[in-house]
């Protein structure tokens, strides 16, 4: 890629300029009520026994409104050369860039709900054994696909040589012939 991509997080949070054949994934719809449902139950259980209205009210303030502004800022975008994590949070994003070199393997894998609901994790794992999981990724954007080509690809182009032939594995499996022949002959002397 001859242009360095801008992908700096400006004052709203928000990924600047992307790379045209970048791609862009965010959690699915419903995940930051997802991630407050367990809170809301407990807090709907308080308000019939004895909590005040306005107290519960407040209380599904806090919980909701931040996990909303979170799953509203996070994204999963894969460029050419890196895996960009959006973490998104309340007063704003932070990004994890993730050079596809230190990328291994990628998996998807179905939660509980998953299958039923259309949403998937998606664990990759690093070359210092690190591993992380991306979540609620939408079954339907094929997120593991996606990167393992990007992935394959940027390995493939790191063994190739300049001129775009593969030089690395002829190297490796074929010897030139006058190393060869010295091999054959330190054989046949032995």
């Amino acid at each position: 890629m001859n242009e360095e991509p801008n992908n700096q997080i400006d004052g709203t949070g928000e990924l600047g300029e992307l790379p045209e054949n970048a791609v862009s994934v965010s959690q699915v719809e419903w995940a930051w009520l997802w991630a407050a449902a367990p809170w809301l139950v407990v807090v709907g259980i308080l308000s019939t026994l004895s909590l005040e209205p306005v107290f519960a009210a407040v209380i599904v303030l806090i919980i909701v409104v931040p996990r909303f502004m979170t799953w509203r800022r996070t994204a999963y975008i894969v460029t050419d050369d890196a895996l960009i994590y959006q973490r998104g949070g309340f007063t704003g994003s932070r990004q994890y860039n993730i050079p596809m070199e230190s990328l291994v393997e990628v998996k998807s894998r179905n939660g509980m709900f998953g299958r039923g609901l259309g949403y998937e994790a998606v664990d990759i794992v690093l070359d210092n054994k690190s591993s992380a999981s991306l979540t609620y990724v939408p079954t339907v954007a094929g997120l593991e696909s996606i990167i393992r080509e990007r992935m394959d690809r940027f390995h493939k182009d790191s063994i190739s040589g300049s001129d775009g032939e593969d030089q690395g594995i002829d190297q490796i499996t074929r010897p030139n012939s006058n190393e060869a022949q010295d091999n054959n002959l330190d054989e046949e002397s032995s």
